[in-house]
């Protein structure tokens, strides 16, 4: 992934927070009050206008029931919507297996991607 300078990060965290608070169907209001933030504050973090401290993302995160890696996530719109969603399948399946059996996972798929790539 290339590396984001401070302004793309920010607004790629903004559109993220707000793509995933429109599909809870949540107003800014509602989410504001979830998080306990101010209305304007949330416009300006969706907006990609401020760095929001840690702990404001952390409870935008808790509000809206997602983790905060998949809160900050920024490549998704890269992706696609489609790939980001078998992504997060795939991530989701891996994160429920025994610790041994994702080492065995995590092992073969870095083999395997290996030998794709040098095809």
């Amino acid at each position: 992934m290339e590396s984001l300078d401070r302004s793309e990060f920010l607004i790629g965290v903004g559109r993220r927070i707000r793509t995933l608070r429109k599909e809870r169907g949540l107003s800014q209001e509602r989410l504001s009050e979830l998080a306990g933030l101010h209305p304007t504050s949330l416009s300006d973090i969706e907006r990609g206008k401020v760095n929001a401290a840690l702990g404001t993302f952390r409870n935008l995160a808790e509000a809206m029931d997602v983790s905060l890696v998949d809160l900050v996530e920024t490549f998704t719109d890269a992706m696609g919507g489609d790939a980001w969603r078998e992504m997060q399948t795939l991530s989701q399946r891996i994160k429920k297996l025994e610790p041994k059996r994702r080492a065995v996972f995590i092992d073969a798929a870095l083999k395997l991607l290996d030998k794709v790539e040098s095809i």
